[in-house]
């Protein structure tokens, strides 16, 4: 009976090692994941904002990606440790240029779809710098 007892507890014990660092490595992948795919979308709009300003005026240029960075946000936030979400919120306001965000109520419903616009090339392209540094420190 000990010897039955000893087995099923280091079968037990096996089993939560084994889901333990399961669960890590799927997190992981999600993270480099959702982090390439933001880099990817993020790039090429600082890029274009400064190369290509007058063809895509600045605000249009994010505008036309809103709900692909949108989607990337919410898959990156998915895929972060609760305790790391602030600070991925307060990157991703300050990349919208939502300076009032704090300001709206929380039960206004309207509240995750409020979006900043850029007024130069030069803010365009700081604020992308600003969240590139910021998701290249995630990864």
């Amino acid at each position: 009976m000990e010897q039955f007892l000893t087995n099923l507890a280091s079968g037990f014990l096996g089993a939560l090692v084994g889901a333990y660092v399961t669960i890590r490595i799927n997190s992981g992948n999600r993270k480099v994941a959702a982090v390439e795919h933001m880099l990817a979308l993020v790039y090429p709009l600082g890029f274009r904002s400064w190369w290509e300003p007058g063809q895509g005026k600045t605000a249009l240029i994010f505008h036309e990606n809103y709900p692909q960075l949108w989607e990337a946000q919410a898959s990156l936030r998915a895929a972060l440790p609760w305790f790391k979400r602030k600070e991925l919120d307060s990157a991703w306001q300050k990349f919208m240029a939502i300076e009032y965000f704090n300001e709206i109520p929380n039960d206004q419903p309207s509240k995750i779809f409020q979006k900043g616009t850029y007024n130069t090339r030069d803010e365009a392209v700081q604020k992308s710098a600003e969240f590139l540094a910021y998701l290249n420190g995630l990864r």
